[in-house]
């Protein structure tokens, strides 16, 4: 062998070498991609209900760099809440991210009250028991409907917020005056500041709150073919939520009979579903 074939086979032994140095470097420096679901739940119900209409309640879980689900049963691990309906999912896939937003019809079958709320989600790769949050609920057996709804806020989602505005708008249709209690819920979130306005005005978007006026402890007559905005201040005594469900009732009087009438439920999402 020649000087100059000793010296090419010399180079070629050197690329040969930092070529495999570069690829143990890169084959050590290069991490697994992690996969992993994760559940977003932390809800707290506060719902003045019947057996008879069922309440329509929310889960989300995320994929991370994770196959889409194909196959899924869900059930609470609550003897005192069924799924009247399978739940339909609302799917919104990334290259690295799936998401299922789950709205579940669910039949209420008795009064409770519930600190550690789960549910159990078998699907065609895994099972698993997922936590919820808490839930008050209570049943009204005969409610009535002596009010119509002209409408109600719906609930925002966004960023976490420790309290929020509620607005309800009602109107007397009947010929018979109606007074408004206030109203009522099971659990133990702070109502305060609750006022009103009559009548009640199209939205809450033209509405100045401060032209209001302090929801008296005798509550409030109604009269027939008159409307009323009603708005409030509510706060969650806890930090352990950061979704809430909140579903009262109106308590009202009429003809000396007490009734209580159910109204849509409210819900304050943190999270962008």
């Amino acid at each position: 062998m020649t000087k100059v074939q000793r010296l090419i086979a010399l180079i070629v032994v050197i690329l040969l070498l930092g070529f495999g140095v570069v690829f143990i470097i890169i084959r050590t420096t290069m991490k697994p991609i992690k996969s992993y679901w994760t559940e977003v739940g932390s809800w707290s119900f506060n719902i003045v209900g019947a057996s008879t209409i069922p309440v329509t309640l929310q889960y989300l879980i995320i994929g991370h760099n994770e196959p889409p689900l194909f196959k899924y049963l869900l059930f609470w691990n609550n003897k005192y809440l069924k799924v009247s309906d399978g739940p339909s999912i609302m799917t919104h896939q990334r290259s690295y991210e799936v998401l299922y937003n789950m709205y579940i019809q669910s039949t209420l079958k008795n009064s409770f009250k519930e600190k550690n709320l789960s549910l159990t989600l078998k699907t065609n790769l895994w099972k698993k028991t997922l936590p919820y949050g808490g839930a008050s609920v209570k049943l009204v057996s005969n409610p009535v409907n002596w009010l119509d709804q002209l409408w109600d806020y719906g609930g925002t989602q966004g960023a976490y917020r420790s309290h929020h505005r509620y607005y309800l708008s009602l109107k007397n249709n009947s010929h018979t005056s109606v007074r408004i209690l206030g109203l009522v819920q099971p659990g133990n979130y702070t109502i305060e500041k609750m006022q009103y306005i009559m009548p009640s005005p199209i939205n809450t978007i033209m509405t100045k709150l401060s032209h209001g006026n302090p929801f008296p402890k005798g509550g409030v007559l109604l009269t027939p073919g008159k409307s009323i905005m009603i708005y409030c201040i509510i706060s969650i005594n806890s930090n352990l939520y950061r979704n809430i469900y909140f579903d009262p009732g109106i308590s009202l009087v009429k003809n000396k009979i007490h009734g209580i009438q159910l109204v849509p439920a409210t819900t304050w999402i943190t999270y962008f579903g």
